[in-house]
């Protein structure tokens, strides 16, 4: 009897260990003056989420502007809450044939500190799509 009861409280530690982490992707773009801004690293900060990775979502804005972040949690519940987005554009230079954009800050240096951005999101378990941020 004991060995049974001992071989199934084994078993759900083992199945409760193995459970995957929650990743949950989301789309979003970002504007300057009312038109998109290609080439943008936009960050996103947990801000009191017990269950969110310590990685910060990133992503890289397309030409229209737009981006998509996974976001993930160290369990299989979704990291819902507050974000702080961060979003820099950086000025581009040549290495060799390639151009990166790893240079100064282009835009407005509260966008680019997760305790000064004005861009904050609020998720849930459902968010798929942000609002627009608007860089000014």
């Amino acid at each position: 009897m004991y060995s049974k009861c001992f071989f199934r409280a084994a078993l759900l530690v083992v199945l409760g260990c193995n459970a995957k982490p929650h990743q949950q992707t989301i789309r979003g773009s970002v504007q300057q003056g009312g038109k998109p801004l290609p080439e943008a690293r936009v960050t996103w900060h947990a801000v009191n989420i017990g269950n969110a990775s310590p990685a910060k979502p990133q992503g890289l804005t397309d030409a229209a502007g737009q981006y998509t972040v996974v976001v993930n949690s160290t369990d299989a519940a979704p990291a819902v809450g507050t974000y702080a987005i961060t979003v820099e554009l950086r000025a581009p230079r040549t290495v060799g044939e390639d151009t990166v954009r790893d240079g100064k800050n282009l835009l407005p240096a509260i966008y680019s500190n997760p305790k000064s951005t004005p861009c904050k999101q609020e998720i849930t378990a459902e968010t798929q799509e942000v609002p627009v941020l608007t860089i000014k």
